[in-house]
């Protein structure tokens, strides 16, 4: 998958790698709780975060984070599509960063 990342994320930008709620907890902010101080971090120093997922059900999730899509791509061995996530940092001038 790394090969279609070419001209999408910078050699600075964080991956987010295997976030996961169990589905009957999901809803509650668990799963916000977990990327959020990242997010935070990435914010402070002024550096993107990407990942990537198969699921089309948790864009909305990272869109609500600040996360856009950036790349659909098909899966060369199975075919199956999956999206890259770009997340800009939040520079806040202020030098409270908060999200």
């Amino acid at each position: 998958m790394h090969n279609q990342l070419h001209g999408v994320i910078t050699d600075d930008t964080w991956y987010l790698s295997l976030v996961g709620v169990n589905p009957a907890l999901q809803g509650q902010g668990l799963g916000a709780g977990l990327i959020t101080p990242v997010l935070k971090e990435t914010d402070g120093l002024a550096v993107a975060t990407y990942l990537e997922t198969f699921n089309p059900k948790n864009i909305s999730f990272y869109k609500r984070l600040g996360y856009e899509i950036a790349l659909e791509v098909a899966e060369p061995v199975t075919g199956a599509t999956y999206w890259v996530l770009v997340r800009e940092p939040i520079i806040n001038t202020t030098g409270n960063n908060q999200l």
